[in-house]
């Protein structure tokens, strides 16, 4: 059992070190409904005063992009919400109808994970909480894995 390879949407902590700073990724794309994500993040994110989520979309999801601003603007409090993947805007727009400012909001659409992973890591701070959310299929896993390959699983 201990050299078995993880699914790739199976939850974990990952402590990632980059430019002085502890950071820590949690990949919670595989949680398909709200109530799960809400939950993971009620357990993990009381933890980091400091908190970054992560959100790719896809085309063909607009109501889960809308699903995800409302969730992110009433259970999912940060610092920075960053959009990633495809009609990055759709998210945008209805976050900030929900009242999520603008500042919050970090427009990486159409970004490679290479891009997604300097721009995150660049605006998080030491003890930072990575919370990745959304669509894992294609770009997703891209970035998930981009992250994890760069990080160590946290205990």
């Amino acid at each position: 059992m201990y050299n078995v390879k993880p699914d790739p949407g199976a939850l974990r902590v990952y402590e990632i070190k980059e430019d002085g700073k502890h950071l820590y990724f949690v990949n919670a794309m595989a949680a398909n409904d709200p109530d799960s994500t809400r939950i993971i993040w009620e357990r993990l994110a009381k933890n980091y005063a400091y908190r970054v989520v992560l959100i790719n979309c896809r085309a063909d999801r607009v109501e889960r992009s809308k699903q995800l601003a409302r969730l992110c603007a009433t259970c999912l409090p940060a610092d920075y919400y960053v959009v990633t993947g495809y009609l990055t805007k759709v998210f945008i727009k209805h976050a900030m109808a929900c009242n999520i400012p603008r500042t919050k909001l970090i427009d990486m659409g159409g970004s490679s994970p290479a891009e997604i992973y300097t721009k995150v890591t660049s605006i998080a701070v030491d003890g930072s909480l990575i919370f990745a959310i959304g669509n894992i299929v294609v770009l997703g896993h891209e970035i998930v894995s981009y992250f994890v390959s760069r990080a160590a699983e946290d205990g």
